[in-house]
């Protein structure tokens, strides 16, 4: 057991919530628990993902890359606890959606990827941690994912607009498939 003082939250450097990639390498796997619900939107990707303004605010914003052309992707932020309880968030596609939105708060779930370079992450449910979660805070709340992307994003206007409108917060809904031409 640890002595002296622990440490405490109130007296972080930031106050705004911050989560770091869950990285997997190709062609392994490892386990976390799934920390809140799953944010979906969809956006462009520059050098790292960006969201689409005008998508998440419903026209309320103009979207500077909407502007300049570039196409729409949709991408799922899934906010997880990694096997030592630190505050994570998986990056998904589409096509693992409804597997992904399945898994419920605080179960534990296996990330994966094919040991091709250009392999997707895969979540999927999944016991291989023997330790359980802490049944306490911040552990046993749900994680808001809007927050952490609204930190990874560091967009002032879009950070600005859910301020002034907190009853917009969108809901995920499933992205609508692509059909084939053939």
């Amino acid at each position: 057991m640890a002595t002296g003082s622990r440490p405490d939250p109130k007296k972080g450097r930031t106050r705004h919530p911050h989560a770091s990639n869950f990285k997997v390498p190709n062609g392994t796997k490892d386990h976390g628990y799934v920390a809140g619900e799953l944010f979906g939107c969809y956006g462009h990707r520059t050098h790292a993902q960006q969201p689409c303004v005008d998508d998440v605010t419903h026209g309320a914003l103009k979207c500077p890359y909407c502007s300049s052309g570039m196409d729409q992707v949709w991408r799922g932020y899934l906010p997880l606890w990694d096997r030592d309880w630190t505050l994570r968030y998986a990056l998904i596609g589409e096509d693992i959606f409804e597997s992904v939105d399945s898994v419920k708060h605080g179960e534990q779930v296996e990330l994966s990827r094919a040991k091709n370079p250009i392999s997707p992450l895969i979540v999927r449910p999944g016991v291989g941690l023997v330790r359980k979660l802490p049944d306490k805070a911040p552990w046993s709340v749900p994680v808001r994912m809007l927050d952490i992307c609204l930190t990874l994003w560091q967009c002032d206007a879009l950070t600005q607009w859910f301020i002034r409108n907190p009853d917009q917060v969108p809901t995920v809904n499933a992205p609508e498939p692509v059909k084939s031409n053939g």
